[in-house]
């Protein structure tokens, strides 16, 4: 007779509080955290406290170096763990990949994001504790998810125009559609990198004074 095959049961979880000298990022560590993101972390860290534990094999981290790091950068002396150390260091690898891997597959819903932080905004809270910064922040609130032009937009668009000469508006005015198209697509915030760092380099280089504009007849 064959035998049956067990049933995987989930583990309860133990989370322990140690000292954070005992643990280590793994020497086999994929992911990076530029100083942007361990800021990032670091906020969130000191507003929320540690409400995620690390996940370590031995004194590896397996998951959360990150916070381990901003940890040390508030000169934290204890971090919260749970272990892993049932798994080989075959499966704790997979793991690891497969626990950044699955959060990137995932995606905002820009609209639903946009009207929290709206909200959170009204209520005076910091947002740079969510891990977006403002230049993020402003244009994802003041888009119009409707698809709509508002007039809020086509002021905007109308006193960023003042700044360039006609060839130069052209190029910007192709950025934004480009950015719109993005919009559509769930690509909001990258969309909004590229208009900003256009027209940010155009204002730069065209710090004087500009050509004067032929009046329109």
């Amino acid at each position: 007779m064959k035998k049956k095959a067990r049933k995987r049961t989930s583990i309860p979880l133990r989370i322990e509080t140690i000292k954070i000298n005992a643990v280590e990022p793994h020497p086999q560590n994929t992911r990076l955290h530029d100083e942007q993101n361990i800021q990032a972390i670091a906020k969130s860290l000191g507003a929320f406290g540690q409400r995620t534990p690390i996940v370590i094999r031995g004194k590896y981290v397996i998951k959360g170096s990150g916070t381990l790091e901003a940890a040390k950068r508030l000169n934290w002396t204890m971090i919260q763990v749970v272990r892993a150390d049932a798994l080989q260091e075959a499966q704790a690898m997979a793991y690891a990949i497969a626990d950044n891997k699955t959060s990137d597959l995932s995606e905002f819903d820009f609209e639903a994001l946009a009207g929290v932080l709206k909200d959170l905004q009204g209520q005076d809270v910091d947002l740079a504790i969510t891990g977006f910064q403002q230049f993020e922040v402003e244009p994802l609130i003041q888009t119009d998810f409707s698809g709509e032009e508002s007039k809020e937009t086509r002021e905007r668009e109308e006193k960023w125009r003042l700044v360039f000469t006609d060839e130069q508006w052209e190029r910007v005015e192709e950025a934004i559609t480009l950015a719109r198209t993005w919009i559509e697509d769930g690509e909001h915030l990258s969309a909004v990198d590229v208009v900003v760092n256009i027209c940010s380099l155009y204002v730069l280089a065209n710090s004087h004074k500009p050509a004067a504009r032929k009046r329109r007849t």
